[in-house]
C-alpha cells in the first residue's frame, strides 16, 4: 500500500504508478474473456473505466495491481510519437 507520506513527496508506489510515470500514455481497457480480448471499454484513467463498466474504482485498481490471470481489465502503454 502506499503511504500519505510517500504520496505527499510525489514518490511513485506499486507497480502501475511506476508503469504511469515512465509511459508517454496509459490507457485501460475492458477485454472480452475469450481467446482475441477484444476491447469492451476504453477509457483514460482507471476511475473513468470504472465507470464506464458500472463497478467500483478500486475493483479496476485490484485487478491491475494484483496481476490477476483471469482479470478482463488491462493497462496499456501508448507511445505518441508520428514516426
Amino acid at each position: 500500500m502506499c503511504g500519505k507520506q510517500q504520496a505527499k513527496n510525489g514518490k511513485a508506489c506499486g507497480y502501475l504508478r511506476q508503469v504511469e510515470s515512465e509511459a508517454e500514455m496509459t490507457i485501460f481497457m475492458k477485454v472480452t474473456r475469450d481467446e482475441y480480448e477484444l476491447p469492451v471499454a476504453v477509457a483514460d484513467s482507471k476511475s473513468e473505466l470504472a465507470r464506464m463498466v458500472g463497478v467500483r474504482p478500486s475493483s479496476v485498481w485490484h485487478a491491475l495491481e494484483r496481476g490477476w490471470k483471469k482479470s478482463t481489465y488491462v493497462a496499456v502503454e501508448v507511445d505518441d510519437e508520428n514516426d
